[in-house]
């Protein structure tokens, strides 16, 4: 009887240490819930805010792209235009007797 009593006192003492242990378990993570939840929620409306700043940036800069490419090609026609003037005007110059005049 004496072994059973010292045996079941053992069980009762692991079990007491047991359940502190799972009550300061439960003490931290209450803690910690308690406090950096609120801290997280935070830090997703500061992302939220972020993540909007950057798809507007990504807008604003596909808009600057297509303008770009827009300009670029206006530029380029302008270029050929300017180029077949130049050297029709070239031409007529030349065949009007004035080769210093053409040049």
């Amino acid at each position: 009887a004496k072994e059973v009593e010292e045996t079941v006192e053992g069980l009762l003492l692991r079990l007491e240490e047991f359940c502190s242990l799972a009550d300061m378990i439960r003490s931290d993570t209450s803690q910690i819930l308690e406090e950096n939840i609120p801290l997280l929620k935070a830090k997703v409306m500061e992302m939220r805010g972020i993540y909007a700043k950057v798809d507007q940036l990504e807008a604003f800069v596909k808009m600057v792209g297509h303008h770009v490419s827009f300009l670029e090609a206006h530029v380029l026609q302008a270029e050929r235009d300017h180029g077949a003037l130049s050297q029709a005007l070239r031409k007529w110059l030349g065949s009007s007797g004035l080769p210093a005049f053409g040049n």
